[in-house]
């Protein structure tokens, strides 16, 4: 550390293009004051940009999640319609007049009664008892 030959305030030797350069005490602490300032606020934007990297990411996870989940959906309710339309054709076709007829006649051995097999009943009003 040298001192300034006419106000005796100290000072050190920096090397530059020219030889050396003589600074202050102070102006080397403000220097490195500044320095750390300037750090610490590249390190916060740096931090806070990351943070919002971060977010970005996770938000666009969250969306495609969703996107997922609706075409899930969607792909899950055209396949029920389609099963409803099968069993709406399927009960429509075991209902049909045709088709029991035949299940009765052909696998039941059914047939139409002939004019001895049927009955007559009367419509009447109640039984009455004997008592």
């Amino acid at each position: 550390m040298w001192q300034h030959p006419t106000t005796g305030h100290p000072f050190e030797a920096e090397p530059s293009r020219r030889g050396f350069v003589m600074r202050s005490q102070k102006a080397i602490q403000e220097y490195l004051r500044r320095r750390r300032q300037i750090a610490v606020l590249y390190f916060f934007g740096v931090f806070v940009v990351c943070l919002m990297l971060v977010f970005y990411i996770w938000q666009y996870m969250q969306v495609m999640e969703i996107q997922l989940a609706i075409s899930k959906t969607q792909k899950e309710n055209q396949s029920l319609h389609e099963k409803i339309e099968v069993k709406q054709a399927e009960r429509a076709s075991l209902g049909c007049l045709e088709r029991i007829e035949e299940i009765a006649t052909r696998k039941l051995g059914m047939g139409l009664p002939a004019k001895e097999q049927m009955w007559y009943v009367p419509l009447a009003g109640p039984a009455k008892s004997k008592n």
